[in-house]
């Protein structure tokens, strides 16, 4: 008599469950970090989008050979592009498709908020409000634009004079040395 055993494929239930908790598991201690990693993309994405409107702002002052303002609401987290005055060349049509598209106010999202902007630019009439200007020459006000998200991580624009040119970069503004400090004051 021969007795033939079968071999058994596939999985039982018991396995499925246990598979199952154990990515449920992993899932509950990666949760938090992708919280954390979707902010810090936030952060990096608004800094950008800003970076973007000023390197457009000083290009169109250049280019249009005209002052070109960028504005920013710090306790509204909000900013926008103001082109002045149109070229009077431009059809109209051109010039209002223009302003709708260019000088819409742009928002920061929720979990991102301006913690500081300092200006050479002179202040405006409303509190809160910073000024960079762009002038046809390629230069601009020196300004400092520091972004914090909710977890307290921040990044800076520096937005250079002679230049007009911003770079962003992770943390708070580097803050240069007095020219007569050398840190050998007890040397004499």
């Amino acid at each position: 008599m021969c007795e033939y055993r079968r071999k058994q494929t596939g999985i039982t239930l018991l396995e499925i469950l246990v598979v199952m908790m154990i990515l449920a598991v992993m899932l509950v201690f990666s949760i938090p970090s992708m919280k954390g990693f979707h902010q810090r993309n936030q952060l990096h994405t608004s800094a950008r989008e800003v970076v973007a409107l000023l390197k457009y702002a000083r290009g169109e002052a250049v280019l249009g050979e005209k002052q070109v303002e960028v504005r920013f609401d710090v306790p509204g987290d909000r900013y926008r592009f103001d082109l002045h005055a149109q070229d009077e060349n431009a059809r109209r049509r051109d010039r209002e498709q223009t302003r709708k598209t260019v000088e819409k106010i742009r928002y920061l999202p929720l979990t991102i908020y301006f913690l500081e902007i300092t200006t050479q630019a002179e202040a405006d009439e409303k509190p809160g409000i910073a000024r960079i200007l762009f002038y046809p020459d390629g230069s601009a006000t020196a300004a400092t634009i520091v972004m914090e998200s909710e977890r307290g991580r921040t990044m800076t624009i520096e937005v250079a004079g002679a230049t007009g040119l911003p770079k962003a970069y992770d943390g708070l503004p580097e803050v240069e040395e007095s020219a007569g400090e050398t840190g050998d004051e007890d040397y004499e």
